[in-house]
């Protein structure tokens, strides 16, 4: 059986989506199945990788958001903000020309492959709708349309936006065989609004686990990726505050790995936090083991189902996750029916500082974590794409 994977995000580019999307490349060629992924790269190129045929299609124009540097020209960066505003509502879609230059290149896989199952993936709307073209000229094709997040009810998105997504949305819905989303509430919301089959595939982690426990010298809390929407601000309010009533070691050690920008510290912590550039997600993960505490932030906000792709890893390495989220959302429970951490409410200074001081507690009477690994492993990429290759596979039913 052959499938086509449709993926703007793949090896090498380091992204979230990029990992989703290797695991099912590197499992459905494991389970037997040959995979053909259609991607973008930095030249037009056919490769293989772990076994799969990989046709790399560079994008020569590049209608990209352009990221605004603090040392830009106020000239360069009212340039900068027109052709994003530009580029975002007149197009949805930034990746038009690669879109053309993907479809010749299928045209040419085609004539070749006789192609069973088409996995597109979301952001971008450039793959959906190659495989809405797909789909429309050979309706015996088999589409699976992960969106991974929201399209078209996104909360971070303009009102303008999400209507005119809307539109291609349901286009989608439409002729896709299954939907596939990362999370209950997310699939939820489509269901609302479409009748079709569903399939929840979470991100998950791919290594082995971490099970031993090697205690810090120094009280050690780390957070890892880039600081968004999801700002630190409480929990160095709350450390600052410990430290000020003695009520944590003077000594203790907040690692900051791989942000996009400094933030503002308060001056009596400032010697405690450490700052990392962005590292490989191998190296990311030792750094994790090298922690007491691995800190999670996600803001409160109406938008439900986020699990945030680090909590996976988190939960893959045998150290106490610090969670300052929405206690009624699915990282919480996730983290609480694992035993993996303390959660507290992302806007509650006291509960954080009272969840710090707990870790803190554990740390200095050598209490180790007490995961529970069982419902963990459910949680290995390996593991969510076989829920992908019990369906394609007629084990599994929707």
């Amino acid at each position: 059986m052959n499938i086509l994977i449709i993926t703007n995000f793949f090896f090498p580019n380091v992204h979230i989506a990029s990992f989703r999307m290797e695991a099912y490349a590197k499992y459905l060629n494991l389970a037997g199945f040959n995979v053909h992924v259609l991607t973008e790269g930095n030249e037009d190129i056919y490769t293989l990788w772990e076994g799969c045929h990989i046709y790399y299609v560079k994008e020569l124009i590049n209608f990209r958001v352009n990221k605004i540097n603090k040392n830009d020209s106020l000239v360069n960066k009212y340039f900068k903000i027109f052709i994003n505003y530009f580029s975002r509502y007149l197009f949805l879609d930034n990746k038009v020309n690669w879109r053309k230059r993907a479809i010749k290149k299928l045209n040419e896989i085609q004539k070749t492959v006789d192609i069973n199952i088409v996995l597109s993936s979301y952001g971008y709307l450039s793959p959906h709708l190659i495989a809405y073209s797909i789909k429309n000229k050979c309706k015996k094709i088999k589409w699976f349309a992960d969106f991974r997040d929201e399209m078209a009810s996104h909360p971070l998105n303009p009102r303008i936006i999400n209507i005119r997504l809307g539109f291609i949305e349901k286009k989608i819905a439409k002729y896709a065989d299954y939907i596939i989303s990362v999370s209950g509430p997310i699939i939820d919301d489509f269901k609302q609004k479409y009748d079709k089959k569903f399939l929840e595939i979470n991100n998950g982690y791919d290594f082995e686990e971490v099970m031993e426990y090697d205690k810090q010298n120094n009280f050690t809390i780390s957070y890892i990726g880039r600081i968004g929407i999801a700002k630190l601000d409480n929990i160095l309010l709350a450390l600052s505050t410990l430290k000020i009533q003695n009520k944590i070691c003077p000594n203790f050690v907040l690692k900051i790995i791989g942000s996009n920008r400094r933030i503002n510290t308060p001056i009596n912590i400032n010697s405690n936090i450490l700052f990392i550039e962005q590292v490989q997600h191998n190296e990311a993960i030792i750094e994790m083991t090298k922690s007491d505490v691995l800190l999670l932030v996600i803001p409160n906000n109406k938008r439900k189902g986020v699990y945030s792709g680090k909590l996976f890893d988190y939960l893959g390495i045998n150290r106490y996750i610090l969670a300052l989220v929405d206690k009624n959302d699915v990282a919480a429970q996730l983290i609480n029916v694992t035993k993996s951490g303390v959660v507290a409410d992302y806007s509650n200074i006291n509960e954080i500082m009272n969840s710090v001081l707990e870790l803190y507690n554990k740390w200095l009477d050598d209490i180790s974590p007490n995961k529970d690994w069982t419902i963990i492993k459910n949680y290995t990429r390996k593991n969510q794409v076989c829920k992908f290759i019990d369906i394609i596979s007629g084990k599994s039913k929707i």
